[in-house]
């Protein structure tokens, strides 16, 4: 039997499914994490396009360093396509967001980040929607 929360498994269940989600605010560890829930899918190809950049931005020096650049880049997306083959729908362990803002408890800094994922186990807390709210 599972710690999780039944209806954030659901929520993650049906984004699976249909490719639907909604914004949600997480408690992670006394920090809020707020952001689109995605499918995994979708969190898989944006890590890959974030990987795919222009080579000017490297700080290979030369072409050996780019060939071994290129070599690591062919190694991660490869990795990548492997985790999208093994993501298994009814071993939900991880929610994927888009769009993410985290706050921690200790600052009133806001990071933001284009995705994440965390371990379902590790929410301790969650609403559904995004506050409108700068100081959250």
């Amino acid at each position: 039997m599972s710690d999780n929360d039944g209806l954030l498994e659901f929520l993650i269940t049906k984004v699976e499914e249909t490719g639907i989600g909604a914004g949600l605010t997480l408690c992670v560890n006394g920090s809020i994490i707020t952001g689109n829930l995605i499918k995994s899918r979708i969190y898989y190809d944006k890590m890959i396009e974030m990987y795919d950049f222009d080579k000017d931005q490297l700080t290979a020096k030369n072409a050996e360093e780019l060939a071994k650049w290129n070599d690591y880049y062919a190694q991660y997306v490869s990795f990548i396509n492997e985790l999208k083959r093994q993501e298994n729908q009814q071993n939900l362990k991880y929610i994927y967001l888009e769009h993410v803002t985290f706050r921690n408890v200790n600052s009133n800094i806001p990071i933001q980040a284009i995705v994440w994922r965390g371990k379902l186990s590790a929410v301790d807390g969650f609403s559904i929607g995004i506050s409108s709210n700068p100081v959250l």
